[in-house]
């Protein structure tokens, strides 16, 4: 079996010092070679040279407040979406378990339909929906 390939992690120096050499008038081919680095990563940052700043290993892009808020608030969103789902399905095992006449809950004639009522939901085929 082949072991997984690890891509190659470059400092922003290094990057910096290939591309000026490339810049300068050295070919991308015999620059990569001499570094010992694949012949397309060279050619990517000189392309992103060229449109933006290049960043080094490790750099990361500043999270702005607004992006802190955004996230939190889609951690918000699932959790209150996970706690509403959980809630949902334990009302409707309640009451299929109250409707199936589970002992020393109900008298023995509750009418179904006033059951489901109560509790807001409606019987479809076989399956206990909540009422829209």
């Amino acid at each position: 079996m082949s072991e997984k390939q690890v891509r190659g992690q470059y400092t922003l120096e290094f990057k910096l010092e290939a591309v000026r050499q490339v810049k300068a008038g050295q070919s991308v081919a015999a620059t990569a070679k001499v570094l010992g680095i694949p012949k397309a990563s060279l050619s990517n940052w000189v392309r992103q040279s060229a449109r933006a700043p290049i960043r080094g290993a490790g750099d990361k892009p500043a999270v702005t407040p607004e992006q802190m808020e955004l996230a939190r608030l889609r951690a918000e969103v699932a959790r209150l979406t996970m706690e509403r789902d959980i809630a949902k399905k334990t009302a409707a095992y309640v009451a299929q378990n109250v409707l199936r006449g589970t002992p020393g809950q109900l008298p023995d004639k509750v009418p179904s339909h006033r059951l489901l009522r109560v509790y807001n939901l409606t019987f479809a085929g076989c399956r206990w929906r909540p009422r829209s």
